[in-house]
This record gives C-alpha cells, structure tokens and sequence, in this order.
C-alpha cells in the first residue's frame, strides 16, 4: 500500500484508467435517471452505446436542492462524531452514539423523515464515537465498526442492527481503530472500510464486509493514510468515491478524490475542487451526485457546501447549516429522497439540530 511519505497530496499522484477518457455527451432528465438507477453500465446504454467505458462522468446541474432546518419535537442531545445510516430494509434512519464534552453515548436513535424516536434495545454496543457504520442490504442489517470508548480506549467489534436490537458478530475482523469511512459498494455486493486512526498510526487498509465475515484486501493502489475521511457512492460514475481525511498530527488535511472500482483505488484529478478538509459530511444526493459539507480545515471550520457530478461544483447561493465537524449524513428515502445531516460540533459547542437537503 502507498506510504504518503513517499506519495504527499502535495505531489500529483500518476492518473489511473479512472480517467483516461472522459464523457461529454448530454443527458436527458430521463437518462439521467436511468443513470442514477443502474450505474455505469447503464449509461452507455443510456447515451446510445459508447462502447467500453474507462471512466463514466455524466453531464447533469452541478446543484439542485437547498438546505433546510427542521424542529422535531424530539431529537438527540447535541453530540458530535455519531455513526449514521439509513436502514433501507425498515425504511429509516439509525443514529447510534456519539459525545459531548466528557459524555459519550450509547443511545440508539431512528428517524423516520418527520420525527425522532428512540429506542431501549435488549442488547446494545458499548458507548463509543467516531464508530463506521452503513446498511448492507445482502443480510438487511445496519453494521457498525469499531470507534473510541469513553476511556479512550480504541474499539475494533462489529455489531449489526435489525430494527429491534443489536448483535455482537464474532471472529476476527480490523485491528481497532477511531474515524475509518464505511459505505456499501453495489459492485461487490459488501460494504468496504478504509482508513482511520490507531494510538500507533494512521491507516490506507481496505476491508471488505460480506454480510458474514471481514476480508483485508490488497489493492495495487491506496488512498494516503487518513482519519476522517468522506466515503459514499457514485451512481453517475458507478465507484465509491474518497475525499479527504486528516493525514497526521500537524500535517494538512487531505484535499485529493479517490475512486475505488471494486479491485483497486485510483486517484482522480479534478479542478477545482474542495479545501482540504477531515470529519466533514458527505453522502449520495439525489439524482446521482454527490454532496460534501462543512468539515475541519487545518484548525477551522468550514460550512461550505459542493456536489460531484463530472467536477466539484460549490454551492455558492444557498444559504447552509453553520460551520461544524464530526456531523454525520446520509440519504434519507424514508419519506422523500433528500440527506439528513444531525448535529456535530462548532466552535463553542456540540449541536444537535436537524437539517435536511431536498
């Protein structure tokens, strides 16, 4: 795996078959549906057969939705670095942990697109922040990973939620860790986990969940070593997509996109792009991009909103959320296809209000 001692963002990684060619063919609204449904492959056949594709972008609006305040009568107590998925198989929302000040949690949370519910499960993971968790529809389980217990000390079980409680898994799996990224990929069926930060170390390892058991992989190639990085999937260009993180302690964050294809990661040039950033939120829009916001960029933070369709586009017109980190977000299809962003931490305080993106 890659050193970034030997490969710094700072340098320019060699472009991998990602984006040896690139597709400028205008879609329709309805191809670009197609699009956001099936994927890379469909696209090809969507824009009328272009052959084997190297590298799949789609030309759709850089932005289209707003940010929005919601005010349930009940939410979670403001936290920062709590682990949230969408559970597509209940159809809701599933917030688990997270801390404030001296408190960390171990309160599980679901959201059903209008209110907050929480929960009293027979069985529960110990409390923890900066946890990985995603939904894995092959076992219809929300998996968490790993994250910091409120001794400090680092976490490295694996627990799934079924809608009513949690199941510790047993076996091996990654060495214990704090703030790896976790997203479920379409192209190998399994969720993938990268990165994160050890007492001795920060991370570039690639784990693979199958539902049953974790794999370590050996990619030719990998992102730098990082914690807090973004992960989400691309339907438009059919790859989970990497960005950012933080690379050491004083060191800048991170401000390169990677793109993982199932078997490797290749780092993918785009101008412009965000700042660097690490503990930012980024999840899968609407349409088919992708939506990153706010995060921490070398000791501020930012409230900065782009979406990644063909390029990095930022939000400059819509009025956002106020600057904040360790806020987790999802896409929300509980009630209507929009991101659900909760609470985080500012620079005065933990929050814990409810904003959404439609």
């Amino acid at each position: 795996m890659d050193d970034p001692a030997k490969k710094p963002d700072s340098e320019t990684p060699a472009a991998g078959p990602l984006i040896s060619s690139l597709l400028s063919a205008r879609l329709s609204r309805r191809q670009m549906l197609k699009v956001s449904l099936i994927g890379a492959g469909g696209l090809a056949a969507a824009v009328g057969g272009l052959g084997q594709l190297k590298q799949v972008f789609a030309a759709v609006p850089s932005s289209l939705g707003r940010w929005l305040p919601l005010a349930p009568k009940t939410a979670p107590s403001p936290r920062a670095g709590a682990a949230m998925a969408y559970d597509g198989g209940r159809r809701l929302t599933v917030l688990f942990g997270g801390f404030s000040g001296a408190k960390v949690d171990a309160e599980t949370w679901t959201w059903n697109g209008l209110t907050w519910t929480r929960h009293n499960p027979p069985l529960s993971p110990p409390p923890r922040s900066g946890a990985s968790i995603a939904y894995h529809p092959r076992s219809n389980a929300v998996v968490l990973f790993g994250g910091q217990s409120a001794s400090g000390a680092f976490l490295g079980d694996t627990w799934m939620w079924n809608g009513r409680t949690w199941t510790a898994v047993r076996g091996g799996g990654p060495p214990a860790r704090h703030g790896a990224c976790m997203a479920f990929d379409p192209a190998t069926g399994s969720l993938i986990l990268v990165g994160g930060f050890t007492p001795a170390n920060f991370l570039n390892d690639t784990w693979r969940w199958d539902g049953k058991s974790w794999r370590a992989l050996a990619p030719a190639s990998s992102p730098p070593r990082v914690t807090g990085a973004s992960l989400a999937y691309s339907p438009i260009i059919g790859k989970l997509i990497l960005f950012g993180g933080r690379r050491g302690m004083g060191v800048p964050e991170s401000g390169t996109t990677w793109a993982w294809d199932g078997t490797n990661w290749s780092y993918v040039p785009l101008s412009p792009s965000p700042r660097p950033r690490a503990f930012a939120s980024m999840a899968a829009a609407p349409g088919g991009s992708i939506l990153l916001f706010g995060g921490l960029s070398n000791r501020s933070l930012l409230s900065d909103t782009w979406t990644l369709t063909s390029t990095w586009s930022q939000d400059s017109q819509t009025p956002g959320p106020p600057p904040r980190a360790y806020a987790p977000l999802v896409s929300d299809s509980s009630t209507t296809n929009s991101l659900l962003l909760f609470g985080g931490q500012s620079d005065s305080d933990f929050l814990g209000d409810t904003w959404v993106w439609v």
